[in-house]
């Protein structure tokens, strides 16, 4: 029986290369049923904003020339409703999603939101804990497959060698409401997924860049995290000449960083598997401040001087800096030495898991820097 596929968060950073990976099955002549996108209307309608992604000039390269299929509008059926309103949502999953048949849920939309206010933990509670609940409450009458994409960092702050099994650490301390949000959905998700006999995986990416294994390399369709952190100086270096800038970076910090074609390529390639959680990351991580001074390089920034503890007497982006973007992402750069026990990992992605990120910053940020680290000029 072919498969039915439902994805949420399909026009996102991430969704959009999952569902790419998806509609790549029928090319390969693979059994796929119908795909449903689940997906809200904003300042554009959700069918403009799926025909966008489906059009795109950045569309991977085993589309061109051959994206008739993409206007099939028997594969590829729009769901339009917004995840945080319950009701609207399982009136609308019920009206267009058949029941006969199994569906496997990718669920891929979510907030990013690193910070530390009443308003970003409002808004991660919404997006990220009680939209998942809301979309489960709506597929209970269906046989289904439910794949959460998580996050590496729902660890909390653990050191040392993570392996794939969070829901086992006890008493886990968060950095900030995201983090708090992702493990607390992780741990109801599986008490109601154990309880109604529901099968589910908790997949749980890193730092995500760009494309790194098929073309368009070094496309991302958002600068988040770690291209928001080279954003600050981009945009500061071409406002004003400043002098030399004290960044807090300890010798022995690392960064997992790991490109958005091996996550997409993971979630589908585990999800007819019998995992139940799995964290998607590079095998390698990158030292930071290596990787911070190529980055601070590459967009021609290299007036900085690295220290091992906070600096005292800030000047003006000094203190700028630490009070906005680096309150965010001290406790990342700076808290403890965090690697991953990749063995399933590599045991399930043939050595795709493996990239020298410091080898590609270059090109991944010189492709940020060809549109002015503005997402508006590539979406």
């Amino acid at each position: 029986m072919k498969a039915n596929y439902l994805i949420t968060g399909a026009t996102g950073f991430l969704g959009r290369h999952v569902l790419y990976e998806v509609l790549h099955n029928p090319t390969m002549k693979k059994s796929i049923g119908k795909i449903f996108l689940l997906t809200r209307s904003n300042s554009i309608k959700a069918p403009d904003r799926v025909k966008n992604i489906l059009t795109h000039r950045f569309l991977p390269k085993q589309f061109v020339g051959n994206s008739d299929f993409l206007k099939n509008k028997d594969l590829i059926r729009i769901i339009e409703a917004d995840l945080n309103i319950s009701q609207e949502l399982m009136e609308n999953i019920i009206g267009q999603i058949p029941k006969n048949q199994f569906l496997t849920v990718i669920h891929c939309a979510g907030s990013v939101n690193l910070g530390i206010s009443k308003t970003a933990r409002s808004e991660v509670f919404i997006h990220n804990y009680q939209a998942t609940l809301n979309l489960l409450h709506a597929l209970q009458s269906y046989r289904i497959k439910f794949i959460f994409i998580s996050t590496a960092f729902s660890s909390g702050l653990s050191n040392g060698i993570l392996e794939d099994d969070y829901l086992s650490i006890p008493n886990r301390k968060y950095r900030n409401p995201y983090e708090e949000f992702k493990a607390k959905t992780e741990i109801e998700l599986k008490a109601i997924c154990e309880k109604s006999n529901i099968s589910y995986q908790i997949l749980r990416p890193s730092v995500i860049c760009g494309r790194l294994i098929d073309p368009p390399l070094f496309y991302i369709s958002k600068f988040d995290i770690f291209y928001a952190w080279v954003k600050f100086f981009w945009q500061i270096n071409k406002i004003t000449k400043i002098g030399n800038f004290r960044l807090f970076v300890k010798d022995d910090a690392v960064l997992n960083i790991v490109p958005v074609d091996l996550v997409a390529k993971t979630i589908l390639n585990v999800s007819d598997s019998t995992i139940t959680q799995l964290n998607i990351v590079n095998t390698r991580s990158t030292n930071a401040r290596h990787g911070m001074e190529k980055a601070l390089s590459i967009i021609g920034f290299d007036r900085v001087e690295f220290t091992n503890s906070m600096p005292k007497n800030l000047n003006h982006a000094e203190a700028v800096y630490y009070r906005t973007i680096g309150k965010i992402y001290n406790p990342y750069i700076n808290f403890g030495k965090t690697e991953y026990d990749t063995t399933m990992l590599r045991s399930l992605m043939n050595g795709l898991c493996t990239h020298d990120i410091f080898n590609h910053l270059s090109d991944l940020l010189q492709f940020a820097k060809k549109y002015d680290f503005d997402e508006d000029a590539i979406n």
